[in-house]
């Protein structure tokens, strides 16, 4: 496809997205009274009356109730322990593509959303690389049950050496059609407009990012810049991927299901790969999912849980949109 061709769609979906109403009225504080300290201002993007809503979203930055500033680059945490070995010798179960979950999920009804956004803390987990599957990531993800199948787009950050070649924090997308894996990457077609955000694109730690996935014009889109809406359209997942596929889906046009997640997949149980920051959820300093957001649909209420429960990682819920997560490795 070329690069005019590229910048067509990227134009009509700039376009479409100008006809965004505004942004729904300002989050209350959590369950618990408390202000959200990462900026839960921020709700779904509802299609209701046209507003001249900037292509990215881009709010005036605020304070919070209690004084603390929108999210961006965090202020110093306890000081990190001493190095730990990643191949500890001991007493391990092998279990050959374990895969840990700590985060939320949310199912939809009624009128379904066409995508979803939250704000990640991107983090850089140590990995354990004695074993070439290990990886370690946090992503958000819609899915639609279609063929009693799942259809999924996935984006976020991920630590995968196999994959990237390194232990360094990645950008990536991935996409799954009837149930089955795509690769890191594969379906996706590179917004070539967008030269700063790709597939594989090294990120900064230790920082807030938003994190973004919209249906538009027949393809799933996904973005990716800061928590107050500058960034990239980062490229898309053509619709062709599932209707052109045995049996066809025709019907993955929005979703029923968001999901936001850390997980972390280990050949060693206990694993020696942190999740998140390294830091368990319940602890103050735990990484952050925040700010969870449908594209249409109700306003996003996740349910937080662990799955399976592993007692080196846990989720702290903070609100219906907002959770701390993660754990240490051996």
């Amino acid at each position: 496809m070329s690069n005019l061709t590229h910048k067509l769609r990227a134009a009509l979906l700039v376009g479409a997205l100008a006809m965004l109403a505004g942004l729904a009225a300002p989050a209350t504080a959590n369950a618990a009274g408390s202000s959200d300290p990462t900026n839960e201002e921020v709700l779904s993007w509802e299609r209701t009356t046209p507003a001249s809503l900037p292509e990215n979203w881009t709010k005036a930055p605020r304070k919070n109730a209690n004084d603390k500033p929108v999210p961006g680059v965090k202020g110093p945490k306890t000081p990190p322990a001493p190095p730990r070995p990643r191949t500890k010798a001991g007493s391990f179960a092998l279990c050959p593509g374990c895969t840990f979950h700590d985060g939320g999920v949310d199912g939809h009804t009624g009128t379904l959303p066409t995508g979803f956004y939250a704000n990640l803390e991107v983090e850089a987990p140590v990995l354990d690389t004695a074993a070439s599957d290990n990886y370690t990531l946090t992503e958000i993800a819609v899915e639609k049950s279609v063929n009693s199948a799942r259809q999924i787009v996935e984006c976020g950050w991920a630590v995968n050496q196999s994959v990237f070649g390194n232990t360094q924090t990645h950008l990536f997308v991935s996409a799954w059609v009837n149930g089955s894996f795509l690769g890191w990457g594969t379906g996706f077609t590179d917004n070539a407009a967008n030269t700063t955000h790709n597939h594989g694109t090294v990120l900064s730690t230790n920082v807030f990012q938003r994190c973004g996935i919209q249906y538009f014009n027949g393809d799933w889109w996904v973005w990716f810049g800061t928590t107050t809406g500058v960034g990239d359209w980062v490229g898309y997942f053509a619709g062709s991927n599932w209707t052109g596929a045995s049996p066809t889906v025709t019907t993955f046009t929005n979703n029923d299901t968001s999901h936001a997640v850390g997980q972390v997949n280990a050949d060693n149980d206990p694993t020696c790969t942190d999740m998140g920051d390294g830091v368990i959820g319940s602890a103050s300093s735990g990484a952050y999912i925040a700010s969870t957001s449908n594209v249409g649909g109700t306003t996003s209420a996740m349910t937080w849980s662990e799955s399976p429960a592993y007692t080196g990682f846990d989720v702290a819920g903070l609100s219906a949109r907002t959770a701390r997560y993660g754990g240490p490795g051996c």
